[in-house]
């Protein structure tokens, strides 16, 4: 079931849904506070939802921490 809410959460990032995405991922926060990933692409969600995201944007990250 995380794993499919996970799945569905990304399909909205790369869909640039935003808003949908960030709801996905914090529900999975909500139930798995230690879910990292889950956690850098709520933040990144939030983020791009507020800014918006560059003409150029392709929904690849560079992880800067492990």
């Amino acid at each position: 079931e995380m794993n499919s809410a996970f799945n569905e959460g990304l399909s909205h990032y790369y869909n640039k849904d935003f808003p949908e995405a960030s709801v996905y991922f914090n529900n999975i926060v909500k139930k798995n506070p230690k879910d990292k990933t889950a956690q850098y692409y709520y933040k990144l969600a939030i983020k791009y939802a507020m800014d918006g995201v560059p003409d150029n944007w392709s929904g690849i990250e560079k992880l800067l921490e492990k």
